[in-house]
């Protein structure tokens, strides 16, 4: 179903893109740091299975209406929304090393304003009433700047983990 595709698309973006923020509370080596980013990154795809296999589970229900359609998007985004939010805090008090502060600062403002964006996605997504509503406000935002300057984020935190030889791996998406 295209609409599960884009909303699964956007939130994947979200939890990969999110494990590049960062801000607060004793320095870490860079190892250290991305280390952490990592277990964050992964600690926020476990507990969005959860959601994501609920949404499975009603999405695919045999003879599923528009209206339960729909109820199954909005819960789903009712679900994550607060999981996206929590890690994305979580990373904000990391505190980055020197090496990282310009990295970890941007992705913290990509990141906050990706969740700005997909808050107001869930807002629309209430008012939507049919499956054609829906799958024209994921069209608009897949290639929404805000998830972008998201994703060069969590890019640009992988390419400074390679460069260093640091084995992490944040899932991107979009690779360079």
């Amino acid at each position: 179903m295209s609409v599960r595709l884009a909303l699964v698309s956007t939130v994947v973006g979200l939890l990969v893109l999110g494990a590049a923020c960062g801000g607060g509370g004793g320095a870490l080596s860079l190892e250290e740091y991305l280390q952490e980013l990592e277990r964050l990154d992964q600690q926020m795809d476990e507990r969005s299975q959860g959601a994501e296999d609920a949404f499975d589970e009603a999405i695919n229900e045999p003879n599923i209406s528009e209206e339960e359609g729909l109820e199954a998007v909005q819960t789903f985004f009712n679900d994550s929304l607060p999981i996206l939010q929590d890690f994305v805090e979580g990373v904000e008090g990391l505190e980055p090393p020197e090496e990282a502060q310009k990295l970890h600062d941007e992705a913290v403002a990509a990141g906050r304003g990706a969740l700005e964006r997909l808050e107001r996605l869930n807002d629309d997504l209430g008012e939507a009433t049919t499956r054609a509503e829906v799958q024209e406000l994921f069209s608009a935002v897949e290639s929404d700047e805000a998830f972008q300057r998201f994703e060069d984020a969590c890019n640009d935190m992988q390419a400074l983990a390679d460069e260093n030889e640091i084995d992490v791996d944040f899932d991107c998406g979009d690779e360079r």
